[in-house]
């Protein structure tokens, strides 16, 4: 009569299967762990060189600061809808009053991002030009990195027979973003005509406005 050792038998049984479990568990990785694993890596890798772009692009900051104010001024030139306008007419809307915008065009130089907006109202053109520093820009300081100050040119022009004819035009060097909206551009035009001596009330030329100066007779110092 043979008598089996069951323990040996059962060692040997285990040890074969912690064989085929490290087997099947190294089958796998080689199969497709070993790759999804190596695709983890590389996404994160693109994420944190996205990420690490992003927050050492000067030239962001600079191209936001210019979005915020083009944004915010471009909506002062939205038609408002027959509806709205009986129900709540918004008096700081230029399309309400007969100011139509020309054109919105964005420029980049290695130096500075920068959009001119262009409006006309039934006699004058006016160019606002907006300048955003991107060598001032620091992305380790969050001073800079926020800018709150961009560079403004005003021109105003009178159409003639032959174009346009500049009637003055004014700069500011460094202006708060955040106070740029209807009122600021209505002070800027009135400072201009006081400037230039142009023949121009406070508000601009609206249409149904009795006061109309003529064109090509405004005086320039």
């Amino acid at each position: 009569m043979r008598i089996l050792n069951f323990n040996k038998f059962k060692l040997l049984e285990k040890e074969n299967l912690e064989e085929l479990d490290d087997f099947s568990l190294e089958d796998d990785n080689e199969d497709g762990n070993e790759n999804s694993d190596e695709d983890e890596d590389e996404d994160i890798e693109e994420e944190e060189s996205t990420e690490t772009n992003y927050d050492q692009n000067p030239s962001y900051y600079a191209n936001q600061a210019i979005d915020i104010v083009t944004n915010r001024l471009v909506k002062l030139f939205q038609k408002e809808s027959e509806e709205q306008l009986i129900k709540d007419r918004d008096e700081s809307n230029y399309a309400n009053n007969g100011v139509e915008l020309i054109e919105v065009d964005k420029t980049e130089t290695p130096l500075r991002k920068s959009v001119v907006i262009k409006y006309k109202d039934e006699s004058f053109t006016y160019h606002l030009f907006i300048t955003a520093n991107i060598m001032k820009v620091n992305p380790d300081d969050e001073d800079t990195k926020n800018i709150k100050l961009v560079g403004i040119k005003f021109k105003k022009y009178a159409e003639t027979d032959s174009g346009e004819s500049l009637l003055g035009d004014l700069e500011r060097k460094s202006e708060d973003i955040s106070v740029i909206d209807r009122d600021y551009l209505d002070k800027l035009n009135a400072e201009l005509d006081d400037k230039y001596s142009i023949d121009d009330d406070f508000d601009m030329e609206f249409e149904g406005d009795d006061n109309k100066s003529e064109k090509g007779k405004e005086d320039i110092d």
